[in-house]
């Protein structure tokens, strides 16, 4: 019996500034077979962004970037017309409840606290597609 797998075609945009942490994620949504495309600043988000030949599926976003916020990265993403209905989850070990508040704000779409579990993210990350999905199909 052949399985299908829904993650085939899905690309998502990790924005960390370590290196290890976006290395680590990366090794891992690509064994659930996501197409993964990384940055470390703005500039490596915006050309993250289309890649591929297509839009990202799906942003995980850092807080806490060396040069801007992840917080001013999601409201510039959202301000630009093309990109304003990627989903995002932010991905930070930042459980303020400030920024928990900002990003119901902001409308990102779920907020996970690191350390995580593999499982869990990866959960969370297709009940969203899943959403997102349901949402252009209506």
């Amino acid at each position: 019996m052949l399985v299908e797998n829904k993650n085939v075609d899905k690309r998502i945009v990790i924005v960390d500034d370590c290196r290890t942490t976006r290395i680590a994620l990366k090794h891992f949504l690509i064994s659930q077979n996501f197409t993964v495309s990384e940055a470390s600043n703005e500039v490596g988000l915006f050309n993250a962004l289309f890649e591929y030949g297509k839009i990202a599926d799906l942003v995980l976003m850092d807080l806490n970037l060396e040069d801007i916020s992840g917080y001013e990265l999601v409201c510039k993403m959202k301000g630009i017309e093309v990109y304003k209905n990627i989903p995002v989850i932010i991905l930070t070990s930042s459980n303020y409840k400030d920024d928990v508040k900002m990003g119901r704000i902001l409308a990102v779409n779920d907020y996970v606290i690191k350390p995580y579990k593999e499982n869990d993210l990866l959960n969370r990350i297709n009940k969203v597609l899943v959403l997102e999905h349901k949402k252009l199909q209506s």
